[in-house]
Order: structure tokens, then sequence, then C-alpha cells
């Protein structure tokens, strides 16, 4: 049977209210500079490379690619440059677009892990993309298109709870099971890349991760762990062979998800409860409910400040970042990106 043109017209219309993407985010936001001046001053080298202070000295192409899109907030193409530089030079990998998550100054070669780590590669191809459209440069844009294709063509697969991202091209797909990282579902960058690379992968994603948020409940926070398995039949449990921890992962989901406008107001109602306390340990395992012996970090609390405008009664009360005095790289680089995120879903 043929669709006449108006019957076509109405069902695509009719497909598309049914499964809505967000309106497009801003291009690269705006971040006060002496915030950023005083991230540079502490993790930026000369060279181009961020070092992970509170991870002996490495770098990682997550940090990379964090550092590119915070400059392409600030308008400061020159770091932007220059980190983009080495991140080329010293991570990109030689049989594929994407970038060596690990690399270790002391040792030689320096890098120590060949594997990719796909929200590292998303975060770079999410910067480029921002940068490209800010800077008017149709070079960055080209490497953001190849790396999102490569993304999706490479490493998502199909599972019980809709189209997966693997967290790498290697160690994470098992006969048994497909081994998932649910903070690497960067929800705004899915919509942006979705921009420059059309593609219905995208929005199963994103879908895919907000089914994954409302199962992924385990132990009394009914929380997600840092790492998840998924088995052929569907079974969705804490991943073997990682500590079932809602941890120093897992708290960049609520960060992704309030900054990509996700409606789930029972799951960050849970991560506010288990966050309530001034007195919060960093980590809970979620099978034998063991704390963490130290508190959770400023960064996180930015990340819970930041939820307070997804949380019913949302807040338009926009709040300052704290110093970044004292912080290690991570803590710092949440207290950025909140202020980022920020800037990009309060009117």
């Amino acid at each position: 049977m043929r669709l006449s043109r108006l019957s076509l017209v109405l069902l695509l219309g009719l497909l598309a209210a049914c499964n809505p993407l967000p309106p497009p985010q801003p291009t690269g936001g705006t971040l006060a500079s002496q915030l950023w001046n005083d991230f540079k001053s502490t993790f930026l080298r000369d060279d181009g490379r961020i070092v992970d202070s509170g991870n002996a000295g490495i770098s990682h192409s997550e940090g990379q690619g964090y550092a590119m899109l915070l400059a392409v907030a600030a308008d400061d193409r020159a770091s932007f440059e220059r980190i983009w530089d080495w991140t080329r030079l010293h991570l990109r990998r030689h049989d594929d677009p994407f970038f060596s998550w690990r690399w270790q100054p002391e040792h030689t070669p320096p890098v120590t892990d060949y594997n990719n780590a796909s929200d590292g590669d998303v975060l770079i191809a999410w910067a480029l993309s921002r940068a490209a459209a800010r800077w008017k440069i149709p070079a960055y844009r080209h490497e953001a298109q190849t790396i999102a294709r490569a993304l999706r063509e490479k490493l998502t697969r199909p599972s019980a709870f809709g189209l997966i991202l693997l967290p790498g091209a290697q160690g994470f797909e098992h006969a048994d099971r497909l081994v998932v990282n649910l903070s690497y579902w960067i929800f705004p960058a899915f919509e942006e890349l979705q921009g420059i690379d059309p593609s219905p992968d995208w929005r199963a994603l994103r879908a895919s991760g907000e089914n994954l948020m409302q199962h992924a409940r385990f132990g009394s926070p009914q929380l997600p762990s840092d790492w998840l398995q998924i088995s052929p039949a569907g079974e969705l449990t804490p991943a073997s062979g990682w500590p079932a921890r809602f941890s120093f992962d897992a708290l960049r989901i609520p960060l992704y998800a309030c900054w990509g406008k996700l409606k789930l107001p029972e799951f960050y109602a849970r991560v506010d409860a288990q966050w309530r306390s001034a007195a919060t340990p960093a980590w809970i395992d979620l099978q034998s409910g063991e704390l963490a012996p130290y508190a959770l970090s400023t960064g996180a609390r930015s990340v819970q400040r930041l939820m307070q405008h997804c949380l019913p009664p949302r807040s338009t009360e926009r709040f300052n970042a704290p110093p970044l005095a004292g912080e290690d790289y991570y803590s710092s680089v949440l207290i950025l990106l909140s202020q980022l995120a920020q800037t990009e879903i309060v009117p």
C-alpha cells in the first residue's frame, strides 16, 4: 500500500510527537573566566595535558574531553587548541578515530592502556562540535562527525533495554553478558551529536539510558552501581569484577540526566535522599551496605545543587560555584560542569 504525501507527513509528525527530543541546547554555554582560569592554573600544563591530581598525575581521554568542552564554554580558543593538539598527538589510536584512555608520564611508552573509553570519545566529539559552531571551523565539525559515526557503528549493541553503548572497544562484550557504565550516557552530548550525525541511534541511546535508570535500583538506596551487566535474558545486575558501588562514576548520572533535561523525578529524589546528610560518605556498596570512610566531595555537592533544578518543585535560583582551592581534578571538573549545565538549563 502506498501512502499519500499528506498521510506520510502526518505519520512522521505523529512519530516525532511520540519520541520527542528536547529543544536544541545553546552551543557552548558560558563559563565564568575566573573559574576557568583557576582550573587551568592547577590542572592544565603548557603542552595541553590535563593532569588528574587525584589519580597519580595521569592523563586520560575523559579529562582532555572535559577540558576541551570547558574551554569552548569559556571562549578560550587558544587553550582549546593546545588541549586538542596534545590529545591528538598522544592519545589518538592508529586503527580507529578513538582515543586511548590512559597516559602515564613516568612510563615508557606513556600510553599504558591502549583501549578507548567511550565517554572520553563522546566528550571529545561533543567539544569539537561546539568548537566548530562557536569559532566557525569546519575541520572540527568533520572530526566530530567522524568520531560520532564510529561510536554508533562500532560501539553500540542491541540489548533487552534498547541500544546500549559499550564502555570501550575491548573487554565489555561477553557471550553471557554485556557490561555497561551508565555514567557514559552523556545525554546533552547525544542530542548535539544528533545534529551533526543524524541517526535514530542517538534517540535510541537516550531512551535506553532512561530505561536503565528506571531499572538499575539496588540496595536500600535503590540506586545504580557504577558498572552494570545485562544478560541475554534481560537480567540487570551490578557487574561482576567491580565493586557494587554507587560511587565516583555513578554520581555523574544525575549530572548528565539533569543537563539533558530528562524528566525522572523519582530517580533524582533517590539520589538526593542518599546525599542529604552533611556527612554523606563518598560511596555506598549497594550489596554489603559498606560506606566510604570519607565524605562526599565538593564537586558531588555541586551536582546535588544542580539537581535541584530538576527535582520538583524545580528551583530557578542559580547557585554560585565554590572555590577550587584545595579541590582535586575530579571534584573541580564536577564543579565546573555543574556550573556550565546550570547556564544551559535555567532560563
